[in-house]
């Protein structure tokens, strides 16, 4: 008898093996670890693979995203459960229309929550037909964010509209007005002896005032109107809507009356008041910046009648004959 024998050498295998088995854990760890949520879905719209954290950000359908389960039946239940709103004024088959047609574009959109989390949907189309989703939470961000604008565009003491959300403002109903055949009456308002209330009682009065004198403007316009402080004891007004000739004019007196109640602090009774004027468009017809120059031009002539006085804006007559001509 003979015995034969063959030996090969496996060590390159078994340490590819073992280096392929040490990359598939490194894989698996950094799924399960990773702070955004990933979704594979096949051409039908099937789940193939989602790491713990996707189920995280939807816990209440959070059993239904595992591998096998279709993605329209995760969207159904999604509403069903107030976890996902429809759209005012869309029904559930146009949201879920809606849905199913991220799975076959690449793109990013925001995902609102019934919780008010606010979530970024990133979803790639693959080669083989496949698509990878990526969610991730920014309610964090976007309330940082928000805050910043509100920030860039608020009075920080009133509160109110500063002048750049003033003018940003006018701007748009400007074009609203065009295209509407609307009118918008643009009033601006100065206090009257600001200075002489810091000099006397001091700034912490002044901005007493000033926040009183806010909101005794909210209160004057109506639901929909901007008030707004431009700077200084100088507020703005916007109105919009069909005055009938006679809006502008009701405007101006409610805030007069609200305006001049007496204003107590402390030992101190402060007497307020203002000057007023303003423009109308499309009566005055001018661009935005146009009708804040007639506006202060109205303004300015109110003061020459007076405190407490109010005026609508007249042209110059010479340019009313130049244009004639």
């Amino acid at each position: 008898m003979g015995l034969i024998t063959h030996n090969r050498d496996v060590t390159l295998q078994k340490m590819l093996q073992i280096k392929l088995e040490e990359t598939q854990n490194h894989l698996d760890q950094a799924l399960e670890n990773m702070n955004d949520g990933l979704v594979m879905y096949d051409p039908n719209g099937f789940v193939l693979f989602c790491n713990p954290r996707f189920r995280q950000l939807f816990p209440r359908t959070a059993h239904l995203r595992v591998p096998g389960v279709n993605f329209a039946d995760i969207i159904r239940a999604s509403v069903k459960l107030g976890e996902e709103p429809v759209d005012h004024g869309k029904t559930l088959d146009d949201h879920l229309s809606e849905k199913l047609a991220t799975l076959r574009e690449d793109g990013e959109k925001l995902i609102e929550l019934g919780d008010g989390r606010i979530f970024s949907s990133r979803t790639k189309r693959l080669p083989n037909g496949c698509t990878l989703g990526m969610m991730s939470d920014i309610t964090e961000r976007r309330s940082f964010e928000k805050n910043l604008e509100y920030q860039a565009l608020h009075d920080p003491l009133t509160g109110l509209p500063n002048r750049a959300f003033f003018n940003r403002e006018l701007e748009r109903l400007v074009a609203k007005a065009r295209s509407e055949d609307g009118e918008l009456v643009v009033l601006l308002l100065d206090l009257d002896r600001f200075k002489e209330v810091n000099d006397n009682f001091g700034h912490a009065a002044g901005d007493i005032l000033l926040v009183e004198v806010a909101r005794r403007l909210e209160k004057a316009i109506r639901r929909g109107d901007l008030a707004a402080r431009l700077g200084g004891d100088e507020f703005g007004v916007l109105m919009y809507g069909n005055t009938d000739g006679t809006g502008d004019v009701s405007l101006v007196t409610r805030i007069m009356k609200n305006l001049v109640q007496p204003l107590k602090m402390e030992d101190v009774t402060l007497l307020p008041g203002g000057t007023i004027g303003y423009t109308i468009f499309p009566k005055d017809e001018a661009d935005p910046e146009g009708l804040l120059k007639n506006a202060d031009r109205a303004l300015y002539q109110a003061k020459a009648k007076g405190r407490g006085s109010w005026k609508a804006f007249e042209p110059d007559p010479k340019l009313v004959a130049a244009r004639h001509r």
